[in-house]
C-alpha cells in the first residue's frame, strides 16, 4: 500500500492517468456525437422525402393560418383532417376566388396540398393531388411549370419563377399562406415575411402577374428545378432549419464523432497501458526476491557464508 501511494505521488503518473481520463471522455463523446448524427440523418431523410414533420402537431390544439397582415385564422384539428378550403380564406372587398378551390391537410405528419392551377387567362393549366401534378391532357407543356416541396412546405412556380401558391409550416399548428391568386376582377397577392405575417395586395384585371411581382416580389421558398433535378428535392433557399443542407452538416458530425472515438480509442490503449506498466513496475520494484537463497546443514545446523539475498529490480 505504502508503494502505491508513493508511486501516485509522482507527477508522471497522474498526467498518464489524466491522459487516459480524457480519452476515454475523447471516446464516450464521440461514441454520442457520430449516433445523434447518424439519428438525424435518417430523420431528415424522410423530411425531405416529406415523410417525417419538423413541428410536433397536437391535434387536439387549434391550428392557425397565417394570411397577410391580419389576426391569423384559426381552425380545430378535426377541421384540419377533413381539409382545409384555402380560398375561402383569401378574399378580397369584391370578391371571393373564384378559382377551383385549393386544400391542405396534415395526414401521418404530413401537409399535403391538393389544388387547380389556372394561368392569367383563366386555363387550367394542371391539377396537384396531394403534392403530385396530375396532367390535363397529354399535350399539357407541365415541364414548363415546376413545383417542389418537404414534409413542412409547398411551392407552386410559373415559368418565370413566380410563386403563385406557398404553403409553410412555420412552427408548431402554425400554418402560412402566399401566392398569386386569382379573382374575376384581378389577384391577389400575398408575400409572407419572416415575421409570420405577410403583405396583402390586391391587382385589378389586365396587369400581368410579371409586372406585379416586379412591384413587390414573392421570395421563393425552395431551389429549382425539382422536376428534372431530384437533388434540389426539399431544399428551401431560406430554409425553416438552420442549414438548408442538414444532411452535409450532419454527415460532418458523423466523420467528427467517428474520429474521436477512434482516437479516444487508441490513446486509451496507449496510455492507459504505459498506466498499468508503471504501477506494476514501481509495485515491484521494492519486493524482495528469495530466489536464490541457499540455506545448507541439517535441521538446528548453522547457515552455510553462502546463503544471499537477491533483490528484483
Amino acid at each position: 500500500m505504502a508503494n502505491i501511494i508513493k508511486i501516485l505521488k509522482r507527477p508522471a503518473v497522474w498526467i498518464t492517468l489524466s491522459i487516459v481520463i480524457i480519452s476515454a471522455i475523447l471516446t464516450v463523446s464521440g461514441n454520442e456525437m457520430r449516433s445523434d448524427a447518424e439519428a438525424k440523418i435518417i430523420e431528415e431523410t424522410k423530411k425531405l422525402n416529406g415523410e417525417l414533420s419538423p413541428f410536433e402537431i397536437n391535434i387536439d390544439e387549434i391550428f392557425y393560418l397565417y394570411v397577410g397582415e391580419r389576426v391569423p385564422f384559426h381552425f380545430t384539428g378535426e377541421q384540419l383532417a377533413n381539409g382545409i378550403n384555402l380560398s375561402k380564406f383569401i378574399t378580397t372587398p369584391y370578391n371571393n376566388l373564384t378559382s377551383d378551390e385549393f386544400h391542405f391537410d396534415i395526414k401521418n405528419g404530413k401537409l399535403q396540398v391538393s389544388a387547380t392551377i389556372r394561368d392569367s387567362e383563366g386555363k387550367l393549366i394542371t391539377y396537384i393531388v396531394n403534392n403530385t401534378w396530375k396532367t390535363v391532357d397529354p399535350n399539357n407543356e407541365l415541364a414548363f411549370w415546376d413545383r417542389n416541396y418537404n414534409a413542412y412546405a409547398f411551392e407552386v412556380i410559373t415559368p418565370d419563377y413566380v410563386p403563385i401558391l406557398q404553403v409553410a409550416m412555420i412552427g408548431s399548428n402554425r400554418i402560412q399562406l402566399g401566392g398569386l391568386f386569382y379573382t374575376e376582377d384581378g389577384f391577389v397577392r400575398i408575400a409572407p415575411t419572416s415575421d409570420g405575417g405577410a403583405t396583402f395586395s390586391y391587382y385589378p384585371k389586365g396587369m400581368s402577374i410579371e409586372e406585379a411581382n416586379e412591384n413587390l416580389s414573392i421570395p421563393l421558398l425552395f431551389e429549382y428545378p425539382a422536376l428534372t433535378n431530384s437533388s434540389n428535392l426539399g431544399k428551401m433557399q431560406n430554409p425553416i432549419y438552420q442549414s438548408s443542407e442538414p444532411l452535409a452538416v450532419l454527415n460532418s458530425n458523423k466523420q467528427i464523432g467517428f474520429y474521436l472515438e477512434v482516437t479516444g480509442l487508441v490513446m486509451v490503449s496507449i496510455f492507459g497501458g504505459i498506466f498499468i506498466l508503471t504501477l506494476n513496475v514501481k509495485k515491484n520494484s521494492g519486493r524482495v526476491s528469495t530466489k536464490g537463497k541457499t540455506i545448507s546443514g541439517k535441521k538446528g545446523g548453522k547457515k552455510s557464508k553462502n546463503t544471499r539475498f537477491q533483490y528484483g529490480l
